[in-house]
């Protein structure tokens, strides 16, 4: 489904936002544009060209070249120059040649958002079609500043998550650590002496012992296998079925499913906020929102939006058929239909969304510390004992 534009946005559906490069849409789009016979005005740009072998800039960056772009052209620097001065000051490689390419474009007579446009795959489609609304409606300093509020709302999202995460990541870690020295460095010298002393220790012992033996003899082998399981993992992963299964998993699991839902509804609602008060229409909204999600479900509600307003419906006409939405969502979108403050009530309901699935997520993880600890003591324990009662009970032998 194209924007209702007169010059639609290329290759959404397969460069998205948020999921990773494909390698099969990859080698198409070389193969096409190798075999193509059409000239360089209507045939792959040597700027798209490079755009595929480009990593997409990571919000940090970005937030720091729209800030910095917003105050320059606030201040009525060109935006030649003021793409200039950014460029020369952003430390990104990718992003910085995106930057002077750009600028490259904008200096042979074309639009700005013609120009973004073809860097779509650096920065993003809503960063695209926001510059295009905000250069049609000039309105560009406010679009661009905006854009650098959503990146700094995404990235204290992220911070919160990371935060909340991190300290369970270490214990893990730590429990890893300790199984590790465990199996390299203690039981082997409990092997050695149970054998110096011709003495049998019990089977859970010998099994402890055995596991720990096969572990140190195969390493390379384990390794390896390791290795090629995560590479397949991740690979698998990748795949739209396996994704849309994990995401389902996931999102509606009994545990993590409810702050899920409130992370992703929350994230969601938010940056249709953005989009609308860039001066983008509710269907292009939606268009880009269900092209950037990762997420099946949600990329269901967007289709199921899309259509209603494309019918004249208006947004909670689906709103039944979707029961992951959080307590109130429905409500919400219901009075901002009414009241005709869409962006107001959807900036307002994901704030509030994305707080309330960041504390539940951090008081899920904070109950998981405790577990993780008990099952760390539990496992050194059951080792401890296994090793250190059989030598006990050798030495009050050999006492008697």
């Amino acid at each position: 489904m194209q924007f209702l534009s007169n010059t639609p946005p290329a290759n959404l559906d397969r460069f998205n936002e948020s999921s990773p490069l494909n390698l099969g849409n990859l080698a198409n789009d070389l193969v096409g544009s190798l075999g193509d016979g059409t000239d360089a005005s209507s045939g792959w740009q040597l700027s798209q060209l490079k755009q595929v072998f480009r990593r997409r800039a990571n919000r940090r960056s970005m937030l720091i070249v729209f800030r910095q772009l917003a105050l320059l052209v606030e201040t009525g620097i060109d935006v030649a120059e003021a793409l200039e001065l950014v460029a020369e000051s952003c430390r990104h490689p990718g992003l910085r040649e995106s930057l002077e390419d750009i600028l490259e474009d904008i200096s042979s007579g074309k639009s700005l958002s013609l120009a973004v446009r073809a860097q779509e795959k650096m920065l993003g489609n809503q960063v695209s079609a926001s510059i295009q609304a905000g250069e049609a409606s000039g309105r560009l300093v406010d679009v661009l500043r905006q854009i650098a509020e959503q990146l700094d709302d995404e990235l204290k999202m992220r911070s919160t998550i990371v935060g909340a995460i991190a300290y369970p990541a270490i214990l893990c870690s730590a429990a890893m650590v300790v199984a590790s020295i465990l199996i390299w460095f203690v039981l082997p010298q409990f092997d050695s002496s149970f054998k110096s002393m011709g003495v049998d220790p019990p089977i859970y012992t010998q099994y402890l012992l055995s596991i720990s033996r096969l572990i140190r003899e195969n390493v390379v082998v384990l390794s390896i296998g390791a290795v090629v399981g995560v590479i397949a993992s991740v690979l698998l992963s990748m795949q739209p079925p396996v994704r849309a299964l994990l995401g389902n998993l996931c999102f509606f699991s009994p545990v993590l499913g409810p702050a899920l839902r409130n992370l992703v509804i929350g994230k969601l609602f938010m940056s249709m906020s953005h989009l609308l008060r860039n001066g983008i229409s509710l269907l292009e909204a939606i268009q880009l929102l269900r092209n950037s999600t990762s997420n099946g479900t949600t990329t269901r509600l967007m289709e199921a939006w899309e259509n209603d307003v494309m019918e004249g419906r208006g947004l909670t006409h689906s709103l039944a058929e979707f029961d992951f939405l959080p307590d109130g969502a429905g409500a919400m979108i219901i009075m901002a239909e009414k009241t005709g403050k869409l962006e107001t009530v959807m900036a307002t309901a994901g704030s509030h969304y994305h707080d309330e699935g960041s504390a539940q997520l951090r008081q899920i993880l904070k109950l998981s510390e405790p577990l993780i600890i008990i099952v760390l003591g539990v496992f050194v324990g059951v080792v401890v004992a296994s090793v250190l009662l059989p030598m006990l009970d050798v030495q009050a032998g050999a006492a008697n």
